[in-house]
């Protein structure tokens, strides 16, 4: 399994190319289930010789009743129980729009965001702090000078930028080069071996994986954090037949068909199951990658960890993706 890598501030921040979505933590999932969760991935990264990464938001659960910063401060909560805080890279996300969906980059929204997530993660520091969106009509240089800030003084290691379009995040990038400012290191947006857009997602604020970006991240190796990395099942539940009207409006696309059957032909081969090919599918890729999986149960990530042991061949991959004929 490949080591997914990202360039911090004064060191290289190295993990598994898994990371705990933790989304549901604390709110939808209860406590005692989230700390077993966090408990069994943790020990398979010490399994694997690697640091494991959990990805939250301070937004996140914010929609339930009381639940604003919940799965930061679940995360945090166990972090301090089970004394693993040297073994974890906390990647959290701050900036979210407001409910008027108005921007919320100004310095004073990413002091307030920032420091409330140190409070809730119970820590002095994040190794990945990302933008969540962007907002094209704010001068990247502004923003790089405000991240800066946080950098400096030591409670950011990395930067990230979530849902930005690649030609921001290179605009960004040459802003903090002449200037001799730390830019973006990572980026996360919505990428998985089924294609889709935001049109399909039904949300214009997210960035998806399209032809254009995947050659810029690939040119560029330029790592990528993916989210919805496993396409919601799509290619496990299009094998047996059980696709809702949501996943065939999101991905039921004749490409996705096309490669449906190149990843049932792989299973065959390879002895495996389309989770499994789904998962490798971006953490093999080209494009530095580290897939985001979401789970419900225990039993649920223990599946995801299992299927994290098949690796894919580039030329396997370029085969699924349809990019070469089979010749593996």
């Amino acid at each position: 399994m490949r080591i997914f890598e990202v360039k911090a501030a004064n060191k290289l921040l190295q993990m598994a190319p898994i990371a705990l979505g933790a989304q549901p933590m604390g709110s939808t999932m209860p406590e005692d289930i989230a700390f077993a969760c966090l408990d069994v991935f943790a020990s398979w990264g010490e399994q694997m010789g690697t640091s494991v990464c959990l990805d939250t938001a301070r937004i996140y659960s914010s929609w339930l009743p009381g639940g604003d910063g919940t799965s930061e401060k679940t995360i945090g909560r166990w972090l301090n129980r089970s004394g693993r805080r040297d073994r974890v890279i906390i990647s959290t996300k701050g900036c979210h729009p407001d409910e008027q969906k108005r921007s919320r980059l100004d310095r004073d929204s990413l002091r307030q965001d920032l420091s409330e997530s140190l409070e809730h993660l119970g820590t002095d520091h994040v190794e990945l702090y990302f933008l969540h969106r962007d907002d094209p009509n704010r001068p990247v240089g502004e923003i790089i000078e405000n991240l800066n800030e946080w950098v400096e003084a030591g409670a950011v290691q990395a930067l990230g930028a979530s849902n930005w379009s690649t030609r921001r995040v290179a605009e960004a990038n040459r802003y903090a080069a002449s200037h001799g400012l730390q830019g973006f290191s990572v980026s996360q947006i919505q990428w998985s071996l089924a294609e889709t857009t935001r049109g399909q997602q039904g949300d214009p604020t997210l960035v998806c994986m399209n032809p254009e970006d995947y050659a810029w991240y690939r040119r560029e190796q330029f790592p990528v954090m993916a989210y919805t990395s496993q396409a919601g099942g799509f290619f496990s539940k299009a094998a047996s037949g059980v696709l809702s009207p949501g996943d065939k409006a999101r991905y039921g696309s004749e490409e996705n068909y096309r490669r449906l059957e190149r990843v049932q032909n792989l299973c065959a081969q390879r002895k495996t199951t389309p989770a499994a090919v789904s998962l490798a599918a971006i953490t093999g890729d080209e494009v530095p990658g580290c897939a985001i999986v979401g789970f419900s149960s225990l039993k649920r990530l223990q599946e995801i960890l299992d299927n994290a042991q098949l690796d894919l061949s580039p030329q396997e991959i370029r085969w699924l993706r349809g990019e070469q004929p089979k010749n593996i």
